[in-house]
């Protein structure tokens, strides 16, 4: 399973100024990604731990990895 990452400066910035804490359910629907694949995909990422026994994906780092599958997407057509 992938790692949980922990709430770091950087990512506490970006949240002061309005980012927005996506579930998977959320995030399994902005994606197109199964439960599975956002779990095992190694460029994906990383979720924060949002409390006892849940997480959540910062809505910039989404952001940032669809811009990047775009970018990849592009360079290949």
């Amino acid at each position: 399973m992938a790692t949980i990452l922990k709430l770091n400066t950087e990512s506490r910035k970006s949240f002061d100024n309005g980012n927005r804490l996506l579930r998977e359910p959320e995030v399994r629907h902005i994606t197109g990604k199964s439960h599975f694949s956002i779990w095992t995909d190694p460029d994906f990422p990383k979720p924060i731990k949002i409390g006892k026994r849940a997480v959540a994906w910062l809505q910039s780092d989404l952001d940032d990895w669809l811009n990047r599958q775009a970018e990849k997407s592009a360079a290949i057509a």
